[in-house]
């Protein structure tokens, strides 16, 4: 199953990308194939907001499930993300009760 990670970046220590990193791991490692927005739009200082979720969304579009990591629900982006996949049919779990 392909899944998107869906989380907190702004305003986080490193963008919290050790957290998207072990989650990806934790997929793979389930034999899932992980999708994470540090893969499809990766930094840039010049980039604004709006142009990394103008990259990540159609990326998610062609996933399977979106796993959310926590806090995704301070996150503008994530919510974003999480709203689009409901409204689309996607499935949605939390990154702890995914399972192979």
């Amino acid at each position: 199953m392909r899944v998107y990670v869906s989380g907190p970046v702004s305003g986080r220590v490193d963008l919290n990308r050790p957290a998207f990193e072990r989650a990806a791991r934790l997929l793979a490692a389930w034999g899932h194939d992980p999708v994470s927005p540090f893969d499809t739009s990766p930094y840039h200082p010049e980039k604004e907001w709006i142009d990394y979720m103008l990259d990540d969304i159609p990326a998610m579009l062609e996933c399977d499930a979106v796993a959310v990591l926590p806090g995704w629900i301070f996150s503008r982006g994530a919510r974003i993300e999480v709203i689009l996949a409901w409204a689309l049919g996607m499935k949605i779990v939390m990154l702890g009760r995914l399972r192979p």
